[in-house]
């Protein structure tokens, strides 16, 4: 079962580019530190920011103030 942090990234980029590509896209990004939607950390999340954002705002371009609101909301997740 998916952790509560897991639960709000996905529910903030969900808003922007959908549950499918959302889930997928920071799915993709997980990997990259070997963490799950179970396991996934604050500092996972931190390390692993500067991807989660790219890998969505493909799907945004080229609605700049979305991608920066998106950037902004999945900052505030890690503090």
């Amino acid at each position: 079962m998916a952790n509560a942090l897991y639960t709000k990234l996905v529910t903030t980029v969900s808003g922007y580019i959908g549950p499918e590509k959302a889930t997928n896209a920071i799915n993709r990004q997980l990997n990259r530190c070997q963490a799950t939607p179970d396991t996934v950390t604050a500092e996972h999340l931190r390390n692993l920011m500067n991807y989660v954002t790219a890998a969505t705002t493909l799907f945004l371009h080229p609605d700049k103030a979305k991608q920066e609101e998106l950037t902004v909301k999945i900052k505030s997740l890690v503090g």
